[in-house]
């Protein structure tokens, strides 16, 4: 399956323009936080910025799904803080090949500001439960998850089988 995915990549993608940037990370603070990531592609078609975001998911995701992807959110964060207009982000659903585009705005950003005071609300107050997986190998606070009261037998298994690839930012 995933020869036939990069066949199609291939394919479809080989007489494109080279890429703008590509795993453009980003690291600065914003209203209280400090927001992380990395871009996976980055366009600049007709002087106009286009992200994408390449995924391997199983399905297809449903347009709310997609509308409410906060990940595109702090992309555009990312772009407006370095003063560039995002026109464009596009999810790049490899399995299918299909490139699914959607937009952010104000609404997205406060939306998703709520969602990162609750949680921040939540952790300085001891309410908040660690979500562990593929992803904790990036994490910037695994000893957390060590804490007492935390089920942490997933997190131990995890972290001793990919101590070798985990590296501490």
């Amino acid at each position: 399956m995933g020869i036939n995915i990069l066949n199609h990549f291939y394919n479809k993608n080989c007489n494109s323009p080279q890429p703008f940037s590509i795993e453009k990370s980003f690291k600065f603070p914003y209203r209280g936080f400090i927001l992380t990531g990395k871009c996976d592609k980055v366009d600049k078609v007709d002087g106009k910025i286009q992200i994408t975001d390449y995924k391997t998911n199983y399905d297809v995701p449903l347009p709310v799904e997609l509308e409410y992807n906060y990940q595109f959110t702090f992309y555009h964060i990312a772009f407006e803080r370095l003063q560039q207009k995002v026109d464009e982000l596009i999810y790049y659903h490899l399995k299918d090949n299909k490139l699914l585009p959607t937009k952010r705005g104000q609404g997205h950003i406060e939306e998703l500001l709520g969602e990162l005071y609750l949680a921040n609300d939540g952790v300085k107050n001891g309410q908040f439960e660690p979500f562990r997986g593929f992803h904790c190998r990036w994490c910037d606070y695994p000893e957390e998850c060590n804490k007492e009261g935390y089920d942490n037998t997933l997190y131990k298994k995890y972290f001793s089988m990919n101590c070798a690839t985990t590296s501490k930012r």
